[in-house]
């Protein structure tokens, strides 16, 4: 059994070894402060020293997926949304089975109002993941906003197999029906939504008409 055990750590630490040699496992000990001193600066509010600190270390490592990942990040709280997505897509190339950055992309583009290419950031997430819960929330707040119904309506359904009582995917299918001209189906969702989530004020005034 010890033997045994000892080849499944081995092979353990070989798998993280492959998964992390593009990543902050791989950095030094002067690149690994610049991180933690990015951190201390970030909640301080200095977001420009922060970047500087992560660019000047991912110059010498131009090719780690955390660094980039980090600076997605840090310029999408500098507001320098193109950026921002640049390294987020970049961190996606390095470790192409990564969610995280199509994830931090598609928020990007949600709060800059890019719903379109937002939709697109999520796709990337979902062809990874095809159950992850916040993309599939925010392909369906994505196709609302830009009146695709029909597609919301599509990415919703699918959310509500997974998620059958989540108070905001049946909300989510609420708006697209009422939208959608579909008042009576809107309303039985409606009281769906009622008995899961009592105090929803927008299903409770759809079904009440109060």
């Amino acid at each position: 059994m010890a033997i045994t055990l000892s080849k499944v750590k081995i092979a353990g630490i070989v798998a993280i070894g492959a998964i992390c040699s593009s990543s902050a496992w791989a950095l030094n000990m002067e690149d690994r402060m610049a991180i933690y001193d990015s951190y201390a600066l970030e909640g301080q509010g200095a977001i420009a020293k922060a970047i500087d600190k992560v660019t000047g270390a991912l110059s010498r490592n131009k090719t780690d997926y955390f660094l980039n990942y980090r600076l997605g990040w840090l310029f999408y709280l500098a507001k320098k949304y193109k950026n921002s997505v640049e390294h987020y897509q970049q961190a996606g190339n390095i470790v192409t089975t990564s969610v995280e950055p199509w994830l931090g992309a598609s928020l990007v583009y949600v709060m800059s109002g890019e719903y379109g290419l937002s939709v697109r950031m999520c796709a990337e997430a979902l062809k990874r993941d095809p159950q992850n819960y916040t993309c599939l929330q925010r392909s369906v707040f994505s196709w609302i906003q830009l009146k695709d119904y029909h597609n919301a309506l599509e990415k919703v359904n699918v959310a509500l197999k997974l998620y059958p009582t989540d108070a905001v995917f049946l909300e989510q299918k609420v708006a697209v029906l009422q939208a959608s001209g579909k008042p009576d189906e809107a309303k039985d969702i409606a009281t769906v939504l009622i008995t899961v989530s009592p105090k929803n004020a927008y299903a409770k005034k759809l079904v009440t008409g109060g």
